[in-house]
């Protein structure tokens, strides 16, 4: 069996303090866990994205159905 895996590191990620938390992680080789919003009630948590990154690519959105729509759009492209 193998042996449980924690990332040594967790900072809590809120848009409003965004500059401020990227600003706290190393500019360092390493590896990263995107985690989404708390599933609703009953829901079960949805699944981290895991990964090394070269790069971030983002587009900004102006409410959450704009949000939805390009995930989607992106996601079909797939």
């Amino acid at each position: 069996m193998a042996a449980s895996f924690h990332f040594e590191h967790s900072i809590p990620f809120s848009p409003e303090n965004s500059a401020e938390t990227l600003r706290a992680i190393p500019a360092l080789p390493g590896v990263f866990a995107l985690h989404g919003p708390p599933p609703a009630a009953g829901q079960p948590p949805a699944q981290p994205y895991l990964t090394r990154a070269a790069r971030i690519d983002f587009t900004i959105t102006g409410s959450e159905f704009e949000s939805v729509l390009t995930l989607y759009r992106r996601v079909a492209q797939i």
